[in-house]
């Protein structure tokens, strides 16, 4: 457990900030939250389904405020969700006109300062414009949902937000299954939150995931 001094003074700009949301969160996500600020807003929330995994990482926007614009990445089905979300438990400090929702591929509105947030879904990232105006904007607090997607390195939707959450000052990702078959599900993500910390993926695979060199190959699918 968070000792309660240290999840005391990490819940207190929360609740300066969005006072009804610190309120609501349960002991638990009180723990999450206080978690994700004492490794200085860089952390995977991993918890199950229902738990509450976007009330802790509003929670967390909410103690960065200062350092908004924020982007969240999330599936497509999740942009309105969040949006909801946003407005629900942030509207102390922000505005609905405030939330930038990406539709489609001719948004060019990421760059602009009227917004704090800006939603976009994994395959929006894939387009070149899109990409390049969250580049060009450098944003330093990143939410991705359902992080698991960016489990393969070579998909083009990793290479395209790995960058992005790697620069970030704060990045929190969300997943209820960060390693859906394998171990090394896990790499990009947790080299997204501490880059090099752990190596490279065949030093990653050769810890943890049995890795056994085979006559055509390495394995790493221990």
């Amino acid at each position: 457990p968070v000792a309660p001094h240290i999840l005391d003074a990490a819940l207190a700009t929360v609740a300066s900030r969005a006072p009804r949301l610190a309120a609501a969160l349960l002991p638990f996500q009180r723990e999450g939250v206080a978690f994700a600020i004492g490794k200085d807003g860089r952390a995977l929330i991993a918890h199950d389904m229902g738990l509450g995994k976007t009330l802790q990482a509003i929670a967390v926007m909410a103690h960065y405020a200062q350092e908004w614009p924020c982007l969240v990445v999330v599936p497509a089905s999740m942009r309105w969700p969040w949006v909801d979300s946003l407005e629900t438990w942030l509207d102390e400090c922000i505005s609905p006109g405030e939330i930038n929702v990406v539709r489609d591929g001719n948004n060019t509105a990421i760059n602009d300062p009227r917004y704090k947030v800006t939603v976009v879904s994994y395959p929006l990232l894939n387009n070149a414009s899109i990409l390049a105006q969250v580049e060009s904007q450098r944003f330093q607090v990143v939410v991705a949902d359902e992080s698991h997607y960016v489990k393969d390195a070579k998909a083009k939707r990793t290479k395209a937000l790995l960058p992005v959450l790697k620069r970030a000052s704060r990045c929190i990702l969300l997943s209820g299954t960060p390693a859906l078959n394998r171990p090394r599900d896990l790499f990009t993500q947790m080299d997204a939150l501490r880059p090099g910390a752990l190596g490279t993926f065949t030093d990653f695979a050769k810890r943890y995931c049995n890795a056994r060199r085979l006559p055509w190959g390495w394995d790493y699918n221990g």
